[in-house]
Parts: C-alpha cells; sequence; structure tokens
C-alpha cells in the first residue's frame, strides 16, 4: 500500500482497486449485485480511508470515480449509494457540510422575492396573472432550465421543475444530502415526474438529464428507506 502521508489520494485508490478486486473475485461486483456485508464492507472501508487519510467526501469520490472509470464500471448505478453513506460517515470539516445541508434546505422550499416585487395593478385596471401563474410561451419542445440564481428560479414560480432542479444540481455537484430532506427529494422527484409528463419533455441539458435525476432519486429513496 502506498503511504498515505506521501500521496494520500493513492493510498486511497489501492486501497478502492483491492476492494474492487475481492468483489469480483466473490462475484459480488458491480456492488448492485453484491450481498448487504459485501455492500457493507466496501462502504465503511472507504469511510475508514477517509478519516484515516484526512481526506474529505469530494476528493475521496474523485479518486473513486476515477477508479470505477477505469475498471469500466457504470459509476452513476453502482457507487452513488456508497458514496452517500460516505458522506454521513466520512465528511470532515473543509467540506463544511453542515452547511451546504441547510443552504440545500433553503432551496428546497419555494420562496418568494421580497423586494423588487411587481406594484399592484392602479385602481380599475385589468390585474394580471401572478408571476407564479403568468403562462409560458410556446418555444418548441420543453427543456429543464438551471439558472445561475436557484433561489430566482423558485421566485419565478416554476416550483416543479426547478425543485427537482435544485436536487439535481446539488446531488450531481457535490452529492449534497441529509436524512432530514429525504421527504423533499421524494416531493421534488414526484413533482418533476408529473412536470414532465405534463409538458411532454423531451430533451433537457446535457450535463443533468431527467433519467439522472430519476437515477439518483430512486437510488437515494431506495438506500435510505420509503
Amino acid at each position: 500500500m502506498p503511504d498515505p502521508a506521501e500521496d494520500p489520494v493513492d493510498a486511497v485508490k489501492w486501497m478502492v482497486q483491492n476492494l474492487m478486486k475481492d468483489l469480483q473475485e466473490a462475484k459480488m461486483w458491480p456492488i448492485k449485485m453484491a450481498s448487504m456485508k459485501h455492500q457493507e464492507k466496501l462502504r465503511s472501508s472507504l469511510a475508514q480511508a477517509a478519516q484515516s487519510l484526512e481526506i474529505n467526501y469530494f476528493e475521496l469520490k474523485a479518486v473513486v470515480d476515477e477508479v470505477a472509470r477505469a475498471e469500466d464500471q457504470d459509476i452513476e448505478f453502482d457507487l452513488e449509494p456508497a458514496c452517500f453513506d460516505i458522506l454521513s460517515k466520512a465528511v470532515d470539516a473543509r467540506t463544511d457540510y453542515h452547511e451546504l445541508a441547510e443552504q440545500a434546505a433553503q432551496l428546497c422550499k419555494p420562496v418568494r422575492k421580497k423586494k423588487d416585487r411587481a406594484k399592484s395593478p392602479a385602481a380599475g385596471s385589468t390585474a394580471t396573472n401572478p408571476p407564479s401563474k403568468r403562462p409560458r410561451a410556446a418555444q418548441g419542445p420543453p427543456q429543464l432550465e438551471f439558472g445561475d440564481n436557484l433561489v430566482d428560479e423558485f421566485a419565478t414560480g416554476q416550483s416543479s421543475a426547478s425543485r427537482a432542479g435544485v436536487w439535481g444540481d446539488m446531488m450531481h455537484q457535490g452529492g449534497v444530502y441529509h436524512d432530514r430532506l429525504a421527504p423533499v427529494l421524494r416531493e421534488a422527484h414526484r413533482d418533476f415526474l408529473q412536470w414532465k409528463k405534463a409538458n411532454k419533455v423531451e430533451c433537457s441539458q446535457p450535463r443533468f438529464t431527467p433519467a439522472r435525476l430519476h437515477r439518483l432519486s430512486c437510488l437515494t429513496i431506495q438506500s435510505y428507506g420509503k
């Protein structure tokens, strides 16, 4: 095993590769085919590696993904459950995990802008629909939209698509997850499927597809119980 003091990333990579080899020899890899005992072995070993080598969750996930790609494994399906588990066990202070979880909790609640809110129509004028109910112009096949300001997305009233999009971005880019947010994720998943069906969604931005949201949602719900 490489010296953790000299190269912690190589040390974790070595451990992951050996775990994969052990599981393959036991016909328990990919991980979705493994027994609960072997899955727990993989998760706990990776968590211990992260703690003992003092690396954070994001660094560990990058290493795991790199090894999985080299081994031609389906990293999205096979390793995500383990990574979510590692997040709760092996995260270190540098990830500011709790702060991110709080941000996620706030973003997952539909909000309205308090400033620059449109003034009420003058007396006698015809009232228009509020922003949250204003119909969109037809623009061809609908696409999921992820603005730079996620809070503004909620303020425009695109609650179903945006709430799902926020969760997708959070999980895709950092794996932010917290047990108490599971109900919000399940709600987002339901909203997203309804929005997709109602709008006959045919495509979305390449960096986050409806299929990936569906997969991550199912995996997370499966991992933490319905």
